[in-house]
């Protein structure tokens, strides 16, 4: 969603265009309440990557049973998760997940992600008791045919 992020002097431009992306899938700093909103940067496309993730993992998101014209209450069922006490209700196996996304929010503007950490805690959630090898995906079963892709 980003666009660039830098002009030539190495500064993060801020150019309030917040008109490309899904609106589940936008970070609530660029559809927050009129006024207070700002371009995606490196911070929101990170946030959008996890909301993909966490679809992946639960089937849908939290806020699929809105309508992406419902931008207020998406935007307030993305804040809601950001509370620690209702995520882990929600997702107990998935709290390290939820320090990433509340780290990212943290984040201004022109704040940096830190990528090494961020794939440190994946990394630790792939070695542990999140995931399952023994649970095959569907591209990964020979007889979906999807074998060849790999």
């Amino acid at each position: 969603m980003s666009k660039r992020y830098q002009n030539e002097i190495g500064v993060m431009e801020d150019e309030r265009d917040c008109r490309v992306g899904t609106e589940h899938y936008k970070s609530i700093n660029i559809t927050g309440p009129v006024g207070d909103i700002s371009s995606a940067s490196l911070r929101d496309d990170c946030i959008s990557a996890f909301y993909v993730l966490l679809e992946l993992y639960c089937g849908k998101l939290p806020w699929d049973h809105l309508e992406r014209h419902q931008r207020e209450e998406l935007y307030n069922a993305k804040v809601d998760y950001l509370d620690e006490e209702k995520w882990n209700a929600r997702f107990p196996e998935l709290l390290p997940f939820w320090s990433i996304l509340n780290e990212l929010h943290k984040l201004d503007f022109a704040g940096k992600p830190q990528y090494s950490t961020i794939k440190q805690i994946l990394d630790e959630m792939k070695n542990h008791r999140y995931y399952r090898p023994a649970e095959y995906l569907d591209w990964l079963i020979e007889e979906n045919g999807f074998d060849v892709l790999w």
